[in-house]
């Protein structure tokens, strides 16, 4: 599930107080699904797609969208009208991620203001689409086999890694252009002990610089450039299943129960909670507030400590108060718990098995 809305700000003063948020679905019922969450209502569901949808990613916020299914079918979707249009080009392998942006490869030749969007299959294949011309993929690329994480830095950098493996692959996808003379692959980075990527994400605030989680609870702070290793967080037991930062602070979650906090200035762990009494499977992290849920069939939030401005936030450490649980007890029949929840300034969304169960923080 993602969110095709953009009310992402918390000034009560100025937020659309008749915006309703929206959230888009995908199923193993081969549906994708649109709905107003404040009313908990589908706006429409279409059974377009042949086989299960397994990702969705937003391409233009409240407009356009694109999902892939687990025979290797990629959608286009008018939000507002409900209809799809079929990419072609692409092969039977199972998409399993999919992410969006600006078309750097494209850079001075009139398309800068389009979009790409980057699909990774099970089979290793990454193929891009400049979403304007649907008749095939543009470029691409090869990555380790049980491809299921990709992440993008400033549009350009591409992290790749598979669960089943210890290695990322990091591209520098501007130099896909015909006319390039450079390789767009920079680096790959390998677990010492091959441990299994379990989670990515890049840092923002420094270039090719990223944190990864692994499957024996290691979280490491690379750099892209060198291929080398800063620091290794040690704290989690047993695998790391998100890991999300947020200026210099890197928060991240586990099976052991715990979200905890690490300062990559200090490269120290800040603080762990315990509030979950099951393994930790989403996070939410933004400038206000961390979302947690978990298999236990609750979601935690926590909200920054640090007083002063947003942009001093973003700059240094702070700390985490745990302010409350959403529980989800009525979910008991869907499945194990929650797996995903996702956040905007007013709602969050929790997804577990065939359940979304929408909270308000504007009660």
């Amino acid at each position: 599930m993602v969110f095709l809305t953009t009310n992402d700000i918390y000034d009560e003063e100025i937020i659309e107080k008749n915006a309703y948020p929206t959230v888009a679905s995908c199923s193993q019922d081969k549906s994708v699904c649109l709905w107003n969450v404040r009313e908990g209502k589908s706006l429409w569901k279409k059974q377009s797609h042949e086989s299960s949808v397994a990702c969705l990613v937003v391409v233009s916020h409240d407009s356009l969208m694109a999902s892939g299914d687990v025979e290797g079918a990629i959608k286009l979707w008018d939000v507002n009208a409900g209809q799809d249009t079929a990419l072609q080009g692409s092969h039977s392998a199972v998409v399993t991620t999919m992410l969006c942006g600006k078309d750097v490869i494209g850079q001075g030749k009139g398309s800068a203001e389009s979009s790409l969007l980057t699909v990774g299959f099970r089979d290793g294949y990454v193929k891009i689409w400049d979403t304007r011309l649907t008749t095939g993929p543009q470029y691409e690329l090869m990555c380790p086999f049980g491809l299921n994480y990709m992440r993008l830095q400033n549009d350009h950098l591409l992290a790749t890694a598979s669960k089943f493996e210890s290695n990322i692959k990091t591209f520098d996808i501007r130099y896909l252009a015909p006319e390039s003379w450079k390789r767009p692959e920079i680096n790959t980075l390998q677990h010492p002990s091959d441990a299994a990527v379990t989670c990515l994400s890049w840092v923002p605030a420094k270039q090719n610089q990223l944190i990864a989680g692994y499957s024996n609870g290691d979280i490491i702070f690379w750099n892209g450039d060198s291929g080398q290793q800063n620091h290794c967080f040690k704290g989690h037991r047993g695998e790391v299943s998100c890991v999300s930062v947020l200026g210099s602070t890197v928060v991240s979650a586990g099976h052991d129960h715990t979200v905890r906090l690490w300062d990559l200035n200090s490269l120290k762990g800040l603080q762990t909670h315990t509030d979950h009494k099951g393994p930790v499977t989403g996070l939410h992290v933004d400038a206000y507030r961390v979302m947690s849920c978990s298999r236990d069939y609750s979601i935690r939030t926590y909200c920054w400590s640090k007083k002063g401005s947003l942009s001093h936030q973003l700059k240094s450490s702070s700390a985490l108060d745990s302010k409350y649980t959403l529980l989800g007890g009525s979910l008991q029949r869907a499945g194990s718990g929650f797996e995903k929840v996702v956040c905007d300034y007013s709602t969050c969304v929790g997804m577990a098995n065939d359940v979304l169960k929408a909270y308000s923080f504007q009660v």
